[in-house]
């Protein structure tokens, strides 16, 4: 074999290597963001049926007067995590079975009716780690040009 002919396969060989790498880079940034599709999507998913996650039963209607664990810009979840934008960057948290949402006003929101961009505060309570945060309580906080009015 000669010189010339081992650079073009070994530059064939490059070439199959970095358009295999550039393909699985763009199929977990996808995947990273749409997810796999083999569970129902939080976000911007409407139902009719109650939600399982309240078990039907009536939900307190106060709002929590203790300061949010975190606050931010919903990014995407499931029914187990969330990726929330916060001033810090983006934080996942897990999500309790026990999970109630309400809106700033007292209603109660199902989790088909969050949005990707809605302002939350998330209540609950760190792990033993500090690092992973348990939420039990979820208030969608007014759109921005709702703040300012009443």
């Amino acid at each position: 074999m000669s010189t010339d002919r081992k650079l073009l396969i070994g530059a064939g060989a490059l070439l199959l290597v970095l358009m295999s790498s550039i393909i699985a880079f763009s199929v977990g940034v996808y995947v990273g963001v749409k997810g796999w599709g083999t569970q129902p999507a939080l976000i911007g998913q409407r139902t009719n049926q109650p939600d399982p996650l309240q078990n039907g039963q009536p939900q307190d209607r106060a709002l929590p007067q203790e300061r949010p664990a975190l606050t931010g810009l919903l990014m995407n979840g499931n029914r187990s995590m969330i990726a929330l934008r916060t001033k810090e960057g983006v934080r996942q948290v897990a999500i309790e079975k026990e999970l109630v949402i309400t809106r700033w006003d007292g209603e109660t929101v199902t989790p088909g009716d969050l949005e990707r961009g809605m302002a939350l505060a998330l209540f609950g309570k760190f792990d033993e780690d500090e690092k992973t945060l348990r939420v039990n309580r979820i208030v969608v906080l007014p759109p921005a040009e709702e703040k300012g009015q009443g």
